[in-house]
C-alpha cells in the first residue's frame, strides 16, 4: 500500500500556504516522537476539506493510548506555533486498514465532481489547441474539476517546443474558450515539454489525455 501511495501521491508543499507548513511540521514532530511506529501522513489539500471529519490521516503500525496520546500532542503543539490560526483534525489508523486508506485519498477527488461545462470547454480548448498547434502539440491532461490544481493548474499542456509563438497561441485559445462559455470557466493551463511536470500532472490526475 505504501509503495502505491509512493508512485500515485507525490508530496507537494506550499512554502506560501500556512497549511502546508504546519501539515509539514506536524509530520515531522510525529516521526520524532513516534520513530518507527509512524508509516506515513495524508493530509487533505485544505483544512476545511475534511473526511471522516478529519484534514489529516495517521497511518501507524501500532494504534495505541500512547500512539493517540502523542498525536493528540503534537496537533495542539502545531496549532499554538501557528496562534491556533490553523486547525489540525487528525484521523489515527493502522496501515493494514485499506479501506479507509482508499477512501480518505478518493474522496478528495469526490469532493472536485467534475461538470459537463468543463469538460467540454476542455474538449474545445483541446481542439483548438490541436488545429492552432499542428505536430508541435503532444498531448493535454486536464484535471477533473476546474477547481482542482496542481502547480496552480488546471490544464496540461505538453508540447515538443515550448517557445514565446506557442505560449503566444495557447494564452489566445484560452481566452477565446473562456469567452465562449461567458467567462464562466476559468482554464489555467501549464505549457510544458515533457519532463517531471507533465509527470506529475499524469501521477496526480492519472492519465486522462483529452480526444480530440
Amino acid at each position: 500500500m505504501l509503495r502505491a501511495l509512493k508512485k500515485l501521491f507525490p508530496l507537494i508543499i506550499r512554502p506560501s500556504e500556512p497549511w502546508d507548513m504546519a501539515v509539514s511540521l506536524f509530520a515531522m514532530r510525529l516521526r520524532d516522537r513516534l520513530g518507527e511506529k509512524l508509516r506515513y501522513v495524508i493530509a487533505s489539500p485544505s483544512e476545511d476539506l475534511l473526511v471522516y471529519d478529519s484534514n489529516v490521516l495517521v497511518v501507524v503500525n501500532v494504534e495505541d493510548f500512547e500512539v493517540r496520546k502523542d498525536v493528540v500532542e503534537v496537533e495542539s503543539e502545531v496549532e499554538k506555533e501557528f496562534s491556533w490560526k490553523i486547525g489540525i483534525s487528525p484521523l489515527i489508523t493502522k496501515e493494514n486498514n485499506e479501506a479507509l486508506i482508499k477512501n480518505f485519498i478518493n474522496s478528495f477527488y469526490e469532493k472536485f465532481p467534475s461538470n459537463e461545462a468543463w469538460m467540454k470547454a476542455v474538449v474545445k480548448f483541446s481542439k483548438k489547441l490541436r488545429d492552432r498547434l499542428g505536430e508541435k502539440l503532444r498531448y493535454v491532461i486536464a484535471s477533473p474539476s476546474e477547481d482542482l490544481l496542481v502547480y496552480d493548474s488546471n490544464v496540461l499542456v505538453v508540447v515538443d517546443a515550448e517557445d514565446f509563438e506557442v505560449r503566444k497561441d495557447v494564452i489566445e485559445i484560452e481566452g477565446e474558450v473562456e469567452k465562449e462559455f461567458s467567462w464562466k470557466i476559468g482554464i489555467s493551463p501549464l505549457i510544458t515539454k515533457e519532463n517531471n511536470e507533465a509527470k506529475l500532472f499524469i501521477e496526480v490526475f492519472g492519465w486522462k489525455n483529452i480526444k480530440y
